[in-house]
């Protein structure tokens, strides 16, 4: 995951909104409480490949006080290999 956050970085500053938007890998099973302030967004791609996705979704469920009420989940998760079909997802 480390590996991806540079091009993340990338990205925001390409997108000229460093400053307002900031981000941070989550890995499944953490403790989210150090996030500090609510979280607007959560981004997610290729996410469940497996049962861990469970762990992830009790991950985010379990520290929804780190969540605002408006937050927006999104995910493309690829769900039949070598198709191209995707469902995206979102709250």
């Amino acid at each position: 995951m480390e590996s991806v956050m540079p091009f993340l970085r990338e990205n925001i500053e390409s997108n000229g909104v460093v400053g307002a938007v900031e981000a941070a890998p989550l890995l499944w099973g953490t403790d989210v409480s150090d996030f500090g302030a609510p979280v607007d967004a959560v981004l997610m791609a290729d996410v469940a490949y497996t049962d861990a996705y469970a762990e992830l979704a009790a991950t985010l469920a379990s520290e929804s006080h780190v969540l605002a009420k408006s937050t927006v989940f999104q995910t493309l998760l690829k769900f039949a290999r070598g198709t191209g079909a995707y469902r995206e997802e979102g709250r």
